[in-house]
């Protein structure tokens, strides 16, 4: 008799070290495909893989419902953000204040880093009435919080409860979830910090965005009466020629060739109207950048075309050399705003100077340098110990400048895997450059 109980003893404590043990080994394979799925998981789909491995807490623990809460900085609160509970079990709602919920438990875990465990409700001392309250209304039997640290700091807290029956946590489960829920900490942590990058590199981009919208607008303001001028001519025109083919139709004898000329003249001039409120468009349209792939003397000629009479005003003549397909991908109004700041520059610089007055505009292309474009002046020129500092942000030679102008220019080059550089021009006046690099011809714009 004594015998067969010793037997049937051995048994048991043999069922439940098999137990243990399956249990130990459920366990390694749920920390390993945990730890793997998080390591390989990109930031934005890691709180999507914290609901999913939060299911499989639940199964390999034999609990009812885990959470994740996150404690705000500067203990400002804690608050429910990844909930996982068995099927027929009510779903805690995510905005829950933990805080306030439980605030017994809040103050040793946060505040003492502590883990805290209630097998049943009535486990719970005095001063935790409101945390018991709690647990009354989730319908939770028994409950357990783990304070999660990163970086030293408890910035979350896990939690496993039970309903369907009394669980006593013992220091085995504890340390099990504590491991599992820190792996769900440093993810969360990590995507968190990936995410707020990623906001702050959207901020500064819509920061110098704005940057450059706002120099573009105040390039483009000292034009405003060149441009009405120039506007002034075709309107004219159109004028005069619509004026003429009225007073030949009431010609007995109508020239349907002259009338042909005179339509003709109207529709150029109107194109060359639009080309000039189109091009002034472009500089003032705020919107954000897209690449296309563009040759580069187009631009050259749209900013040319917007300060023809500036320079017509100031007695400039201009030399063009471009070299043909001298395709580039970028922005092409940046481009232009870039050109626009030299070009206006050297005005500035060739401004009531006695003596000619010669803008020479030059675009190379070539497989070692890339393209090329150079923006050359005859007037005052910069002196050389100055020239280090000309693309400097607030740094200016001019009287009313705010020195921001050129220092655009070089992070829209750079930006592109671009350099601007300046020189002396011989015999007299400043040489701008700027290079970026070239590429084949294509039709896509691509928005970025």
């Amino acid at each position: 008799m004594q015998l067969h109980a010793e037997s049937a003893s051995s048994r048991l404590a043999r069922g439940r070290h098999r137990q243990t043990e399956q249990a130990a080994i459920e366990f390694e394979r749920v920390l390993t495909r945990i730890s793997t799925t998080f390591a390989g998981a990109p930031w934005h789909r890691v709180y999507q893989e914290v609901e999913l491995a939060l299911k499989d807490v639940l199964r390999s623990n034999a609990i009812d419902q885990a959470c994740i809460v996150e404690v705000l900085a500067g203990n400002a609160g804690a608050y429910l953000r990844h909930v996982a509970c068995v099927p027929g079990m009510p779903r805690v709602g995510e905005q829950l204040d933990y805080a306030a919920a439980f605030p017994w438990a809040y103050a040793r875990t946060v505040g003492r880093g502590e883990a805290v465990a209630f097998a049943r409700i009535e486990d719970a001392p005095p001063d935790a009435r409101t945390d018991a309250a709690t647990m009354r209304e989730l319908g939770v039997r028994s409950l357990l919080h783990v304070p999660l640290r990163v970086d030293g700091r408890v910035r979350f807290v896990l939690t496993a409860g039970a309903k369907r029956r009394l669980l006593a946590w013992p220091l085995r489960t504890v340390n099990r979830l504590t491991a599992l829920g820190e792996i769900f900490a440093h993810a969360i942590a990590r995507a968190q910090a990936v995410a707020e990058q990623a906001r702050a590199e959207q901020e500064i981009d819509e920061l110098r965005t704005h940057q450059w919208h706002s120099a573009r607008v105040a390039q483009t303001a000292p034009l405003v009466a060149s441009l009405a001028h120039e506007l002034c001519q075709p309107l004219a025109a159109i004028l005069n020629n619509a004026q003429a083919g009225l007073r030949f139709l009431n010609h007995r004898d109508i020239d349907v060739d002259e009338i042909r000329d005179i339509l003709a003249d109207i529709v150029a001039s109107n194109k060359r109207a639009n080309e000039v409120l189109g091009a002034l468009r472009a500089m003032l349209r705020r919107r954000g950048t897209t690449r296309t792939t563009f040759d580069i003397a187009d631009a050259v000629g749209d900013v040319l075309a917007l300060v023809r009479s500036e320079l017509m005003t100031e007695q400039i003549d201009v030399d063009l050399s471009a070299a043909p397909e001298a395709y580039v991908h970028a922005d092409k109004t940046q481009i232009e705003q870039v050109l626009l700041n030299l070009v206006m520059n050297s005005i500035d610089a060739m401004r009531a100077l006695e003596g000619a007055r010669r803008l020479n505009i030059a675009v190379s292309a070539s497989d070692k340098t890339g393209i090329v474009v150079s923006v050359k002046d005859t007037g005052r020129g910069i002196p050389a110990d100055r020239q280090p500092k000309v693309f400097e942000a607030f740094w200016t030679t001019k009287h009313k400048g705010l020195g921001v102008g050129l220092s655009l220019c070089r992070a829209i080059v750079e930006s592109y895997g671009g350099r601007i550089w300046c020189e002396p021009n011989v015999p007299r006046g400043a040489a701008f450059r700027f290079s970026l690099p070239c590429t084949a011809r294509a039709e896509d714009g691509v928005a970025m």
